[in-house]
């Protein structure tokens, strides 16, 4: 079950997102008097239109599901079989399918598309064709294509078991949505796409037992989905009714004009939906689903004054009028904006020469809120969205996909980077999203999808979008025609002046860059020296910045490393929303090293940050002789070269002996590390947003034993080999001399293989032979503090920050990071059905100090309160724990718990829900009368004392995130300053 709902999307699949929510299609914006004091529309609440009788009802809860085909279906529809004509070919007359990046994908696709007789894929590219498309066998030095036909198309109708309403489906379990099917399951396989986070797709089920009421009988009657991923067939009562074909557009169901249909409590109805999330490449769009009756008998979906909105119900147009005015913030953001957008395309026609001056530059972060379950209410992408302002990034690029709309209402500006997987598609986009003033430029294809052999496809696209909504800018994440703003992705300085030079009148930006890849542990909690590099071209006076930092969070798929990776690497936070070292690269060079008068600056207050970068439990000295000294050295600078980082080296004066280093980073002119309270090396000038390594001797009174007792039988996956060691003594010595190392194995053959160690990553019993050990307690801490502190050139202190170093594990501490006015998400929970918390473990010492090793199993609970363990996440990309399970293990000593609130005070109708969900009540609950009430977590783990805490939740309008992002537009956040990891 997800947390919540968000959009991600082209490079990585995690499965299909079947979500319902009261709204959605582009209204998630309004606050509204519903029931219970009232409800925001992106959480339930209810819309009336003036002028037009109306019911709206949430439609979220008492879904039956089950994982997999049925029994008599299968992965496609059925009877879709191809000939194998794979081979070297010459083909003509096919038209390019995006968005399919391997074979099996581009087959489903041309299975469910009627027209479609032929297939054929190449480098990640495939390409469809019809009647008078053709391959013919060619020469041996022809290109080789996987490629299938068929003679006939099948029907992609078939009357499963599954549709029929008499099925018996009481033995599936019940769930609410938003649900993600491919997390809640959590299928990790090596044999999986790795692209798809190694989580095995599949065809999956959905039915809800409905009732309707009698008053609505000659009515019109829809039902509203958000988004389903990928293929989705929908049954009603046993009968056919429609299928769509993309996860990122919404589409209805009109239910009243379907002779099964019944009304009343006496007959219940059953709306079946199979979902083929087996193919396509993109990730759980946000979805909703909205049950509507209007008391007239017509199709028209206007309902609005303000704007046409398109086939959505008519409830959600008049939504887009007040939006509007609530973001009135957003709306003078984006006039401003483009009224120097417009005075810049003015200079490019005229006085090119003019423009260094007025362009404002731009900074963007591609936010992929995978954060630890799949799903995210709006207090998650709050949360996102501050993480976001917090490091200086006023706008927002999409990660290719279309986003879920309410997330649109909490930006301020959004660059909109949506690539649709269809001309179609993009038509539904605009016409859904066009109303919001957050929005800046849309955009229809994304790298290889540029790189067409004609712009036709761009043609097509801009089209589209012009036709709708001819007012914005159009662009691509890649080189192709028809353009408004050129993008470039990943691209040299070089590329943008030869751009500039032959097409001065055209921007151009930087559209995705800067895929640099840090961890919170181990050698890759460095600040790759990448990123600067990657984001210099956003620089250039021509070029109106950086528009996609990739990205702001982790995400499932595209692991840095083979299995057991599962998420990637390129985030400013990992997968869990905690900062990684580059994210206070951001903070710093975005935000402290900005002036306040940068129109392109967040409206916050002058910033100084100094920040100790290494964990002080995670330090070994270099070995006692100089050769192993110098083995370990040469080792940490491999580390380093191999995550592409290269920071500076600073040896402190005057110093013999053992050394460790420590990284640090600042926005001042000048920094002193003091160790233990002595300057290591005086005030020295500092290389300003730039990872520092000061070379630190060791006190020769301590001592660190290297304490790895046996574990004969357990063998752990993910560790890196050792070539240079050919003995066990030599691979445990090797282990001992490594800061990070708490784990290693040896065996003839395979040799030595070295990492951390992780209970969810090591096993027992896989293999007898080898002979393994790992840290059973935490590498000593060799300092007791260190510190670094910023100056300015006046030698005015202007930051500092303290690392402990701790003692052993001795207890878990507990703290909220959402809601929580540090993160800018609120005070409290709503109890709308749909909000949820983020809360962070800790373990720590006896003094309250971070233990980073070993890992610790903890569980979570939910001992008092509406409140429920919706999913757990450590931001560890080999974790293979279950995300939905209580149980999850700490990586560098932190995880995360997110915690579902379980009663709905706020939607509309309350008790028409009650009476339409035949299996509601089950996981959240409409109790007839709501008060204020804490929900209580507590954490607990072997030989830990436990903790607990609070975490207050109320049926008041006024805290749902909509509400809270608006008041919190200039809020100081302290977050990242406040962690601890």
């Amino acid at each position: 079950m997800t947390a919540g709902r968000w959009v991600r999307g082209t490079r990585l699949l995690v499965g299909a997102v079947l979500v319902v929510a009261l709204l959605g299609g582009g209204a998630n914006c309004v606050n509204n008097g519903g029931g219970g004091g009232g409800g925001d529309t992106s959480h339930g609440g209810g819309v009336a239109t003036p002028g037009t009788p109306r019911d709206v009802v949430n439609f979220n809860y008492g879904w039956r599901f089950h994982f997999g085909h049925a029994p008599d279906g299968q992965m496609g529809p059925p009877g879709c079989m191809f000939r194998n004509i794979s081979g070297p070919l010459t083909c003509s007359g096919f038209n390019n399918n995006p968005n399919r990046f391997s074979a099996r994908d581009c087959e489903l696709a041309c299975c469910y598309n009627p027209e479609c007789r032929l297939w054929f894929q190449h480098n990640k590219y495939c390409f469809h064709g019809g009647e008078g498309a053709s391959c013919k066998p060619a020469g041996e030095n022809a290109t080789v294509y996987s490629a299938g036909e068929r003679d006939t198309s099948p029907p992609l109708v078939k009357p499963y078991n599954f549709t029929s309403k008499s099925f018996d489906d009481s033995s599936w379990p019940i769930v609410d949505a938003p649900h993600d099917f491919v997390i809640s399951n959590s299928h990790f396989s090596p044999q999986a796409n790795s692209f798809h986070g190694h989580l095995v797709r599949n065809v999956s089920w959905y039915r809800k037992h409905f009732h309707v009421p009698q008053e609505w009988q000659g009515s019109t009657i829809y039902l509203y989905f958000e988004g389903v991923f990928h293929y989705t067939q929908v049954w009603l009562n046993g009968m056919y009714v429609q299928s769509h074909a993309c996860g990122y557009t919404g589409f209805t169901v009109r239910l009243d004009n379907s002779s099964t249909l019944h009304y009343g409590s006496s007959n219940k109805n059953v709306i079946a939906l199979r979902v083929d999330a087996s193919f396509g490449s993109g990730a759980r769009p946000s979805s909703a689903r909205v049950m509507t009756r209007n008391n007239h008998d017509s199709t028209d979906t206007s309902g609005c004054t303000c704007a046409d909105r398109g086939p959505v119900p008519s409830p959600f147009a008049f939504v887009l009028c007040k939006c509007v005015v609530l973001l009135c913030k957003c709306v003078l953001l984006l006039l401003l904006l483009l009224l120097l957008l417009l005075l810049l395309l003015l200079l490019l026609s005229f006085v090119v020469v003019v423009v260094v001056v007025v362009v404002v530059v731009v900074v963007v972060v591609v936010v992929v809120v995978d954060v630890v379950v799949c799903g995210s209410p709006g207090r998650v992408r709050c949360l996102s969205r501050e993480l976001q302002h917090d490091n200086s990034c006023p706008f927002l690029r999409m990660r290719h996909t279309s986003r879920a709309s309410v997330s649109l209402c909490l930006l301020r500006t959004n660059a909109r980077r949506c690539r649709p997987e269809y001309v179609s598609d993009m038509h539904d986009m605009v016409k859904r999203d066009r109303n919001h003033p957050s929005i800046v430029i849309w955009s229809f294809c994304n790298e290889y999808e540029c790189q067409q052999q004609t712009n036709i496809t761009s043609v097509l696209f801009r089209a589209a979008a012009k036709a709708l909504d001819p007012t914005r800018a159009v662009g691509a994440n890649g080189p192709t025609g028809s353009l408004d703003v050129q993008g470039f992705s990943h691209r040299k300085a070089s590329v943008f002046e030869h751009f500039h030079k032959n097409n001065p009148n055209t921007p151009s930006v930087l559209s995705e860059c800067c895929s640099c890849t840090s961890q919170r542990v181990g050698s890759a909690r460095h600040i790759p020296e990448c990123i600067c590099d990657q984001n210099s071209p956003g620089l250039l006076p021509f070029v109106a910045g950086s528009l996609g930092v990739w990205t702001l969070l982790d995400y499932y798929g595209e692991p840095p490393s083979s299995w057991p990776a599962v998420s990637s690497a390129f985030g400013q936070f990992d997968l869990a929303g905690f900062p990684k070292p580059h994210a206070w690269w951001y903070r710093i060079n975005w935000l402290a090293l900005v002036d306040s008068s940068d129109p392109a600056r967040p409206a916050l207050p002058p910033l100084a940050v100094s920040r100790v970068i290494t964990l002080l439990d995670s330090l070994v000295p270099s070995s006692a002789s100089s050769a192993s000294s110098k083995q370990a050295e040469a080792q940490q600078q491999q580390d380093r070269e191999d995550q592409d980082q290269a920071p500076r080296l600073l040896p402190a004066a005057g110093t013999s002996g053992h050394r460790v280093n420590v990284s640090t980073i600042s926005s001042s002119n000048t920094t002193e590390l003091l160790v233990d309270g002595v300057s290591v090396a005086g005030n020295r000038s500092a290389d300003r947003g730039v990872e520092v390594i000061w070379s630190v001797p060791v006190p020769a009174n301590v001592t660190c034993p290297c304490n790895l007792p046996i574990t004969a039988d357990v063998q752990c996956r993910g560790l890196s080999k050792m070539n240079n060691a050919s003995t066990p003594q030599e691979c445990r010595r090797a282990c001992c001399d490594r800061p990070t190392c708490t784990v290693w194995q040896f065996a003839d053959g395979p040799g030595c293989w070295l990492g951390q160690y992780n209970p969810a990553t090591c096993f027992p019993g896989h293999a007898a032979n080898w002979t393994g050990q790992a840290s059973a307690g935490p590498r000593c801490s060799l300092f007791t503090n260190v510190t670094v502190i910023g100056r300015a050139a006046d030698g005015t202190e202007e930051s500092r920050h303290t690392a402990h170093g701790p003692a052993g594990p001795a207890a878990l501490q507990l703290m909220v990071d959402a809601p929580s006015p540090a993160t800018g998400t609120g005070t409290a929970l709503a109890l709308d059905g749909r909000d949820a918390a983020l809360v962070r473990v800790t373990v720590v010492d006896a003094n309250g100090n971070l233990v980073s090793t070993p890992a610790v199993n903890v569980t979570f609970h939910v001992t008092q309160g509406p409140g429920r363990i919706a999913g757990t996440g450590n931001g560890d990309p080999r974790c293979l724990m279950p995300p939905h399970a209580p149980v999850m293990t700490t990586f560098g000593g932190v995880a995360r718990a997110v915690v579902h609130v379980t009663q709905d005070c706020l939607s509309a109708a309350r008790e028409t829900i009650r009476f339409v969900d035949v299996d509601g009540g089950h996981r959240t609950q409409l109790p007839a009368n709501c008060t204020q009430q804490d929900i209580v977590v507590t954490a607990t783990a072997a030989n830990l004392t436990s903790a607990q805490v609070s975490i207050a939740a109320a049926p008041d309008a006024t805290l749902l995130p909509l509400t809270v992002a608006q008041k919190s537009f200039d809020m100081d956040y302290q977050y990242m300053d406040q962690f601890n990891g």
